[in-house]
């Protein structure tokens, strides 16, 4: 601790340690709850918060002693690099917010109190120049001169009469939106514009957004994640929480399509609960701050991208993926995760604030190269308000002919939380065009046809935000336009989640069982124009619904008519061909999901692509009611392109667990020649087989792991890295193989 403070006292910045900062590094190091506050490291108990106020007043009262001249100490020229510090060493030349030493120069004050850049709080750092509400720093200034303003309520008119956006929600209506279940039909999105203590549960197709252009002063108790009835935080899919601060320690314990960006974790972040089975599959989060320690938990794979984080604790899971980020102790490459110093290429995805007149904008930020950290304000950005013209708001029950003519000569739509039937493609054709879908707004592709085109004039378009459901359709209907297909250059997609399954919410009226259809995506997701951003992607053949009108899930038995339950009808079958197709150049993704399809998941046939995490489970069975799912001949992720790369890329055969006994499906297993095909150039860092059939990894894994230019690695465990249980053993419950080339 002694090296600590002697470390924090050298510095050229002034640094104003006293008893009350050594009790504060204490505090960040217990779990105690009552040690984290809006800034995000400590809450002070009564008899603390009484220490505090009287070292305020005495240290008020020898700042009143001083006499700002030269009769004191010798002025030194030190004051002048510590002009918000009371003393400074003419030795060191290193400020200090206490007399320390008998030699030290004593500064004068600026005349112009921090109290005028906070309006509204009582208390401001001359230090930072920070505002706060509570006193935890005795030599802060008590601004009683600067009452607090009356607040401008933020403007309705964009929203009004819109039942599934919430704006400053009390505890009562976040418990009971909480709720929603996994198929459901409902959407929302919850927006903060103030601080509140609040324990923020984000249900199923919810988001939760802070309204500031700053995070950090939007700050929220809690938030959390309630847990879907059976699966524990492997069935925990889309939830969304961004812009807001948080004041205690966050459990976040989900799987694929959740979100967390431009996210302030004052008091530390576990990625999953304590306890059994608390086992989660997937997650991303970007352009956020960990203060304390990022626990990993039982994530078994997870994208870091782009975030300030003290330290990381990645001890479990099978593949992590760090990129562009700062702070303490990042994981260093290694079998299990990935660590690139710099994000090649992104722009953060856009969000909505609003102004101290009540006003709401939606913010645009800018791209970024070769990005390491947080992007905050210092990123060029750019603001469009939502009442005018330049803005198209899509209510729920809008048509998609609607909203094609609602675009025309605008430069965004927003999509306000709900389900809209696409009886026509949603076109985009202006460039610089921005589609941001609220609370897992979803477009539900009709007849076969895209849900949404974006033609190659719009360039720089960005869509953020939007889920894409697949029309109706079974293995012998027509074939099928891709759900999302991007024709443009330069666009940047954000949080983009595609579904393909039978639930009561694509088919219209629901009326009893026999309303249940299967639905059909030859291609969820067709990118052809080039230097194409994919920022986050869950492409998705359910792997499980239920037949319950309200989309909910009890116990298991309500699991319905999909590729991986029990016997169906083949017109009740969902089919997917692949998850993505790429046929343009220079694309990036970052957080590449993709799952159960029954062609090659991800075909890559563009030049100098790459991929930042890839995670894939493939189909459960090869075949389902006469239906082929799967063939020895398909890829989980297959590039024809050259000069690719791959950082943690990881795909995994699963043999569902039903009734308490693994169930291979005799006659039908899920068999594959390789995982991953590339052509020789191709580089990739990690790549991951593994799969949990008893005595089945040969079966299962076929010939290898890789087939890289005509060169098989993995084969049955061997050119691994790190491998377990390849044998044929009954006895063994799952096997895996790495392979590994560092030089990625």
């Amino acid at each position: 601790m002694a090296m600590f403070l002697f470390f924090m006292a050298t510095c050229v910045v002034s640094s104003f340690l006293t008893a009350a900062d050594v009790s504060m590094q204490t505090c960040e190091r217990r779990s105690d709850e009552t040690c984290a506050d809006d800034r995000g490291s400590y809450r002070p108990t009564e008899s603390r918060n009484k220490k505090i106020q009287g070292e305020h007043i005495l240290f008020q009262k020898k700042i009143d002693k001083m006499s700002f001249s030269q009769s004191s100490h010798v002025r030194n020229t030190c004051c002048s690099t510590c002009e918000r510090s009371p003393f400074c060493s003419p030795k060191s030349g290193n400020c200090y917010g206490w007399e320390k030493e008998s030699y030290y120069s004593t500064c004068p004050q600026p005349s112009v109190s921090c109290c005028g850049g906070c309006p509204g709080r009582a208390f401001c750092s001359p230090k930072s120049l920070h505002c706060y509400d509570e006193l935890l720093q005795p030599y802060w200034q008590h601004c009683t001169s600067y009452p607090y303003p009356t607040p401008t309520p933020p403007d309705s008119t964009w929203h009004q009469g819109i039942d599934s956006i919430f704006v400053d929600p009390d505890q009562a209506t976040i418990d009971q939106l909480a709720n929603n279940c996994q198929f459901s039909r409902e959407r929302y999105a919850l927006f903060f514009t103030r601080s509140a203590p609040l324990d923020v549960k984000v249900g199923f197709y919810t988001a939760a957004y802070g309204t500031a252009s700053d995070p950090s002063t939007i700050v929220v108790d809690r938030v959390s994640v309630p847990n879907e009835v059976i699966g524990g935080h492997t069935h925990n899919f889309f939830r969304t929480a961004e812009g807001l601060s948080v004041r205690h320690k966050t459990f976040w314990g989900t799987s694929q399509a959740c979100v967390l960006r431009r996210m302030n974790f004052l008091g530390g972040l576990r990625l999953s609960e304590y306890g059994d089975g608390m086992y989660s599959s997937g997650g991303f989060m970007a352009d956020s701050t960990i203060r304390g320690e990022l626990d990993m938990g039982t994530q078994q794979q997870f994208m870091v991208r782009n975030c300030d984080i003290d330290k990381v604790s990645h001890n479990a899971g099978w593949n992590g993926v760090y990129v562009g980020n700062t702070g303490g102790e990042i994981p260093p490459t290694s079998i299990k995760a990935s660590n690139i110093d710099a994000t090649p290429v992104v722009a953060e995805k856009p969000y909505l604030i609003v102004h101290d007149d009540g006003a709401w904008f939606l913010v645009i930020p800018g791209l970024r190269r070769h990005a390491s950290g947080v992007s905050r304000s210092n990123e060029a950005f750019e603001e469009l308000p939502l009442v005018g013209e330049a803005v198209c708001i899509a209510r729920p029950g809008m048509t998609a002919h609607d909203m094609n003519e609602c675009i025309l000569g605008k430069r965004a739509l927003i999509l306000t939380p709900g389900l809209y039937h696409m009886e026509e493609t949603l076109t985009i054709v202006h460039a610089n065009f921005v589609v941001l879908g609220l609370g897992y707004a979803t477009l539900l592709a009709k007849e076969g046809q895209s849900a949404m085109l974006v033609e190659a004039g719009a360039t720089t378009a960005r869509i953020a935000g939007v889920m894409f459901d697949a029309s109706e359709g079974h293995d012998g209907s027509p074939a099928t336009l891709p759900l999302l297909h991007v024709k443009a250059d330069h666009v940047v997609l954000s949080d983009v989640f595609t579904r393909a399954g039978t639930w009561a919410g694509n088919v219209g009226e629901y009326t009893s069982s026999e309303d249940i259809r299967g639905l059909r995506a030859d291609v969820m997701l067709h990118v052809e124009g080039n230097h194409v951003v994919v920022d986050h992607l869950w492409a998705w053949l359910a792997d499980h619904s239920t037949d319950r009108d309200d989309g909910c899930l009890t116990d298991g038995s309500d699991f319905a008519w999909d590729v991986a339950a029990l016997p169906g009808i083949r017109e009740r079958v969902s089919v997917v061909g692949h998850g993505l197709v790429v046929d343009g150049n220079d694309v990036t993704a970052y957080c590449l999901m993709a799952e159960h399809t029954r062609n090659h998941t991800v075909l890559w046939n563009g030049d100098r692509g790459a991929t930042y995490m890839f995670q894939n489970e493939l189909p459960y069975s090869g075949q389902k009611a006469g239906v082929r799912t799967w063939g020895p001949d398909q890829r989980a992720y297959k590039v024809t392109g050259a000069d690719h790369r791959g950082y943690g890329l990881g795909g995994y055969v699963v043999v569902p667990n039903w009734n308490g006994d693994f169930n291979p499906m005799p006659g039908n297993v899920t068999s594959m020649d390789y995982f991953f095909e590339a052509p020789s150039d191709a580089k990739f860092d990690r790549l991951l087989g593994w799969n949990n059939a008893p005595g089945q990894f040969r079966t299962f894994l076929g010939d290898a792991v890789l087939l890289k230019g005509g060169q098989t690695l993995g084969r049955n465990c061997e050119n691994c890295a790190e491998s377990a249980n390849c044998d044929t053993s009954p006895m063994q419950p799952w096997g895996y193989c790495y392979v590994v080339d560092f030089t990625a």
